[in-house]
């Protein structure tokens, strides 16, 4: 069994491999669980038949993964533990829902600018109140230790081949109206400003 954090890596682990035998996508939100890839029928058939299960879950608490405990054969946690405070406690709940032998791979960022400035804007007084309440709002928790303290925990839980790779992937713009319309779009992912409000 595998467990997948998230239900669009879910459909990447879809379209790479056809042999597992059940795929668990996670996420805390419900709401980002109903989304559907459109037009995918390998999707909906594999869903419908019980492989591909969907659970609401919080792997910062573990609270839903009692039922998993040394169970699953690989977790893929793709861009999620940025989104969690509890890195450590999150890293501890992966291992504990590894069966013997198990692997898992674990993307995240150790620091993002754009993550730094959705932050401020969301704690930000004058913006807070425009937060559209209709969607999910990202979240973001920047690392509170080095990449290595990540591997020493993953050691000292009892993982025996734990590799690191850290890449630094400049965040760049080719011009100031390129960078701009980038914030513009993940500022209209997070808030819903009145039209009359809105100067660009």
């Amino acid at each position: 069994m595998d467990t997948d954090l998230s239900l669009r890596g879910a459909q990447a682990i879809i379209r790479l491999y056809s042999d597992f035998k059940c795929l668990i996508a996670c996420d805390k939100s419900e709401d980002l669980l109903r989304w559907r890839p459109p037009q995918n029928k390998r999707f909906e058939n594999l869903h419908k038949n019980n492989i591909i299960k969907l659970l609401v879950a919080d792997i910062e608490t573990g609270i839903s993964f009692h039922d998993y405990v040394e169970s699953v054969d690989k977790i893929v946690a793709r861009n999620v533990l940025y989104q969690v405070d509890d890195k450590m406690e999150a890293l501890r709940n992966i291992y504990k829902t590894l069966k013997p032998g198990g692997a898992a791979a674990i993307l995240f960022w150790l620091d993002n600018p754009l993550g730094t400035w959705g932050n401020r804007m969301l704690s930000t007084r004058k913006w807070s109140r425009y937060v559209d309440r209709s969607k999910p709002v990202p979240q973001y928790f920047p690392p509170k230790f080095k990449e290595h303290s990540y591997w020493a925990e993953m050691k000292d839980l009892g993982c025996r081949d734990v590799h690191i790779i850290t890449q630094s992937i400049p965040c760049s713009y080719s011009s100031d109206e390129e960078c701009r319309d980038e914030l513009v779009k993940i500022f209209d992912e997070i808030f819903n400003i009145p039209p009359e409000q809105r100067r660009i």
